[in-house]
């Protein structure tokens, strides 16, 4: 089964997702692991501002 979550506050949703895509201006920038985004300071500033 496939739930699509849009969420501001990401790290919730994070934490609940087992995978993640983030879209800037329509276009897919990330699709992967929830945890990786978790982990990757980088991308989590970058795309999220967290």
């Amino acid at each position: 089964m496939t739930t699509i979550i849009v969420e501001q506050n990401a790290v919730a949703a994070l934490n609940l997702a087992d995978r993640a895509v983030i879209l800037d201006t329509g276009q897919v920038v990330y699709d992967g692991s929830a945890k990786e985004v978790l982990d990757n300071e980088g991308l989590r500033h970058e795309y999220l501002a967290i």
